[in-house]
């Protein structure tokens, strides 16, 4: 008995799969003997015995009016010299609604050595039949799908919707020795047809199970989420053909690994869809990481915060920035003070670490007061006649501040390629407001909008959002796409309202080196515009900004800056601008933006 021995026992088994078993004798799944046995829902696969009865073996049983019954098996693929699914020693056996395929030639898959006590076969599906005692026999292929988890507890095999084993069954209820239960192996009712399906297997054209594995520690979303199948809390059903979407989310301090069995072409993406087309098993995996515990003192912020999990072997940068009116005091890694960093990087992880910042309020300076001049008498000047000079308008009149500025919305959204671990961060700094503000590709283009409106000081500016933030691409990616959307309000009665977007540059040794204008594309696209009043850029950030093929895991984006201007008129077109990006990752003059497609700006160095 390579799965079970039975001495005298009334053996009952009932919703099992006896797989891969083998016996060096007799009874690759079962070995019986000296009493009936009822064996029930059950699924044979792929059981060897190296003598007799590859699936069931049935040994000197022999009393009236008893039997060894099976109801509703399935028996596919066991193999035996004598008797590839069953062999009768001396022994009475009933079989009912039971499907033998793969087996072998009809004449070894059932064998009996006493035509005394034989095989009584009724409703069961078995080719190239011969001898007598079958009732209502199916002789074809049964058309089942592979071994594999349909629902319930074990695994067992599907019937195709074209089974000829489909409503050929008999029905349920007990009649003497004959009997069929109302549950199929996985725990689905019988009939879902207008009769029982021959096998364990019961098929349902309306809807079809999913189970959910998971492998480590971790999670998965399911939308819809379906209705509970079983009490496992792993499986569901769905409507047939529909469309499951999947989300992967590991528990600290496991990371996302991968998808396996019919979810496996979603490869790492933690994001997958299944269609409900026939019964679905899907696997994630995960695997265990290392933390880092990142922490921020009032005054600023440190991202990403809080626990982070990194890969085994990657490293891990944060960065670290005072809010407006702070400055860095001090970082410190596992308790050691590393200074007043602004970014920090963990190279190769191979453990779990901390890093916490603190900041320190800047010193607002005592105003000199201004001393009142004591006034020189001014002598009456002998009036020359002098040419009137043409006045040199100033290249940066102030705004007039009584111009309002309408409210600006700036959404930032990754589309692909990664995701988005911290922020965006709102920046409220007045120097970099003023540096922004100070911006020549600015400046040029707000002239182009109302000349003398703007050097005449009748306009409104200012910088209406300011963010960063902090990304990592998917294992294997090498480009990160984001959409920038900006929601402009109504501008005062007379005057139009424009926005431009800006990213922050860096000169050759990494220094901050001003900001540069981004492209706005002005087309309509559904793909890129979630409402018909929005402007959109669409940036592709190349290779974290290395630019070299190779892939960046973790990099903090550029500052992103929208800015509202406000003038009389009406706004002509917008010329397209340019930007980059240097080998830390930042927008910068090192690289250019270039039109990819409709709606798309690839960033290359």
């Amino acid at each position: 008995g390579g799965g079970i021995y039975a001495f005298s026992c009334n053996l009952k088994a009932t919703g099992c799969t006896f797989k891969s078993n083998s016996a060096s004798l007799y009874g690759g799944g079962i070995f019986n003997t000296g009493s009936p046995s009822k064996v029930t829902n059950c699924t044979f696969a792929g059981n060897s015995a190296s003598s007799r009865g590859g699936g069931i073996y049935n040994e000197s049983y022999t009393s009236t009016p008893e039997f060894t019954v099976a109801s509703n098996c399935t028996f596919v693929d066991n193999t035996a010299p004598t008797g590839r699914s069953l062999y009768n020693d001396k022994n009475r056996t009933l079989l009912i609604n039971c499907i033998f395929w793969g087996n072998g030639s009809s004449a070894n898959q059932l064998y009996d050595d006493n035509a005394a006590n034989s095989y009584f076969r009724t409703y069961n599906c078995i080719t190239n039949l011969t001898g007598d005692k079958h009732e209502d026999p199916v002789n074809a292929n049964p058309r089942l799908g592979p071994l594999k988890w349909n629902g319930g507890p074990t695994r067992t095999f599907a019937l195709a919707a074209d089974s000829p084993a489909y409503n050929m069954g008999k029905d349920v209820g007990v009649t003497g020795y004959i009997y069929v239960v109302a549950e199929d192996q996985r725990g689905v009712s019988r009939p879902q047809g207008g009769k029982v399906d021959i096998g364990a297997y019961e098929y349902r054209a309306d809807k079809k199970i999913l189970v959910v594995e998971t492998e480590g520690g971790g999670g998965v979303q399911r939308i819809p989420g379906g209705d509970a199948f079983g009490a496992s809390g792993t499986q569901w059903t769905y409507d047939t053909d529909c469309s499951v979407a999947l989300t992967a989310n590991p528990e600290a301090p496991w990371y996302f690994v991968d998808w396996g069995q019919d979810a496996v072409s979603a490869g790492t993406d933690p994001n997958a869809t299944v269609t409900m087309s026939e019964d679905k098993h899907v696997a994630a995996r995960f695997a265990k990481g290392w933390i880092i515990v990142a922490s921020a003192d009032a005054g600023g912020s440190v991202a990403p915060s809080g626990t982070v999990v990194v890969v085994p072997g990657e490293d891990q940068t944060f960065g670290i920035a005072p809010d407006a009116d702070f400055s860095v005091a001090d970082v410190a890694v596992d308790g050691v003070s590393v200074g007043a960093a602004t970014t920090y990087t963990f190279t190769n992880v191979t453990g779990d670490h901390t890093i916490a910042a603190a900041f320190t309020a800047s010193a607002t300076p005592t105003p000199t007061p201004t001393p009142t001049p004591t006034p020189t008498p001014t002598p009456t000047p002998t009036p020359t006649p002098t040419p009137t000079p043409t006045p040199t308008p100033s290249p940066h009149p102030t705004p007039n501040p009584n111009i309002r500025i309408p409210p600006v919305t700036l959404t930032i959204t990754l589309m692909s390629g990664g995701r988005i671990l911290a922020g965006p961060l709102e920046i409220n700094d007045p120097t970099e407001r003023n540096g922004i503000l100070a911006s020549e590709a600015l400046w040029e283009q707000l002239l182009s909008l109302n000349q003398e409106a703007v050097l005449g000081g009748d306009y409104g500016m200012e910088v209406a959002r300011f963010f960063s933030l902090f990304a990592e691409l998917w294992q294997g990616e090498a480009e990160l796409t984001l959409l920038l959307e900006v929601t402009v309000g109504d501008a005062d009665s007379g005057y139009v309202v424009e926005v431009f977007l800006l990213v922050r540059t860096f000169d050759e040794n990494g220094n901050p080196a001003g900001y540069v204008l981004l492209p706005l594309e002005e087309e309509t696209s559904s793909t890129a515009r979630r409402n018909p009043a929005s402007k959109a850029w669409t940036a592709h950030i190349a290779d974290g900004g290395e630019c070299d093929g190779a892939s960046a895991r973790n990099f903090a984006l550029s500052h992103i800056a929208a800015v509202a201007a406000v003038v009389p008129g009406s706004t002509p077109d917008v010329v397209a601008g340019g930007g980059g990006c240097d080998a830390r990752g930042s927008a910068g003059a090192a690289f250019s933006l270039l039109f990819l497609a409709p709606l798309l700006f690839l960033v290359k160095r």
